[in-house]
């Protein structure tokens, strides 16, 4: 198929949609292509504050890590269950190196309670380092921001990508200060004791 399904780290790249040649797809098309990749599996979606609620609609809070019952939208429309890391949990600006052990387990706890077999994650650049932590642990990781962002019922099915500003893969996209041992918060201490997860 199109897509590495049985993958576990999946390169950004397939979140562009063919617009060329004999592979071309339809936005609708795409969009029931990425269906298949999370069909029957429990879905953790990570998104960062900002994009909770345009990508988390009809969620409710079910504890202090899940949220759920969102309205399901491609590419999560035959995925068995939909949870959400509840919003306010990931920083939306910098990182700092030192943040990086919390927000691993964070990410971790959360998908052990939602019992997920796939970690969606939306968070820019930052997504790429979350996802092969993830994925090096053993979780089937994507990073799904700009695709979602393109299946948005409101997306313009006859958008052209090769008129955006092409990707440049030798510029550098992240960079990440050293990690150290530094404690997180007490707020977050708390809150990754609760789930069972290291601080």
């Amino acid at each position: 198929g199109l897509f590495p399904v049985d993958s576990d780290f999946c390169f950004a790249l397939v979140n562009y949609r063919p617009v060329l040649g004999p592979e071309r797809m339809s936005t609708q098309a795409f969009a029931a292509a990425w269906d298949l990749v999370f069909a029957n599996r429990s879905v953790l979606l990570i998104v960062p504050p900002e994009k909770f609620l345009l990508h988390c609609r009809g969620c409710v809070q079910l504890s202090q890590l899940l949220w759920g019952g969102t309205e399901r939208r491609p590419p999560f429309r035959l995925a068995r269950r939909l949870h959400a890391l509840a919003p306010g949990l990931l920083p939306s600006e910098s990182v700092p190196g030192a943040a990086w052990p919390n927000i691993f387990a964070l990410a971790r706890a959360a998908a052990a309670e939602a019992q997920a077999e796939a970690v969606a994650v939306v968070w820019g650049p930052f997504a790429d380092v979350l996802v092969a932590e993830l994925a090096c642990g053993g979780l089937r990781a994507l990073d799904v921001g700009r695709l979602l962002d393109k299946l948005l019922p409101d997306a313009d099915d006859d958008e052209q990508d090769e008129h955006e500003e092409p990707l440049d893969l030798a510029k550098p996209r992240l960079h990440v200060s050293h990690v150290s041992r530094a404690r997180p918060p007490p707020e977050l201490q708390a809150l990754l004791a609760a789930a069972g997860a290291p601080s």
